[in-house]
């Protein structure tokens, strides 16, 4: 059994590369061809902490003190504020013109991604480095994550997943997630796919 921990700003330049694979088109359509490219801006907003990417809210497992998997976790309810910090860097990291891209590219995905429900704990950015790979690293991120959620009193976890992943769709449905709705691209891009709400129940609807 692996030891699930949460990251420090020494582990910014591994788990930057990390969430950006995790979603690299996402990350591609969003910040590419920008003064500061998709990696540099992860690293950033990682390092700052508060936002989205925010090494406050991923966690990682080691190997011989090199990261070689990660997950980021958070409260619904902090969704909103993650949000902000993540435009705070945003607003520091580029120039107005390209803040204007950002904002536009990402009105493109408002269709795709959606709040996560009420008292729920959404997970996101799960990756396990190829080379270190092994049966039960993200599993063991997953369990984690339920751990967080119970200590949280929190009813499921959520997350998206593209809908031609099969491979992701495949692991998250043999750990007991369940697809809940589909969010579809309303306007078309190359990059950007249809996801599915995955939801992970941790108790009944009476409870």
């Amino acid at each position: 059994m692996s030891v699930v921990q949460r990251a420090s700003r020494n582990d910014a330049k591994k788990c930057a590369q990390f969430i950006y694979y995790s979603s690299q088109d996402m990350f591609d359509f969003v910040f590419g061809g920008l003064s500061t490219g998709p990696s540099d801006f992860l690293e950033y907003d990682f390092i700052r902490g508060k936002g989205f990417f925010g090494y406050r809210h991923l966690f990682v497992i080691k190997e011989d003190d090199e990261v070689v998997a990660c997950l980021t976790l958070y409260q619904s309810k902090k969704a909103k504020s993650l949000s902000f910090f993540s435009l705070l860097s945003i607003f520091k990291a580029y120039s107005l013109r390209e803040i204007f891209t950002v904002a536009k590219r990402c009105f493109v995905l408002k269709s795709v991604f959606k709040m996560p429900s009420k008292d729920s704990v959404y997970m996101a950015n799960g990756y396990v480095d190829p080379a270190k790979r092994r049966p039960g690293y993200f599993s063991e991120l997953v369990a984690y994550a339920e751990k967080i959620a119970h200590s949280f009193k929190a009813s499921a976890i959520e997350c998206d997943i593209n809908v031609d992943n099969e491979v992701s769709l495949a692991v998250h449905r043999f750990l007991g997630f369940e697809e809940v709705s589909e969010q579809k691209v309303k306007i078309q891009n190359s990059l950007i796919k249809n996801v599915y709400r995955m939801r992970y129940c941790l108790r009944g609807p009476n409870e």
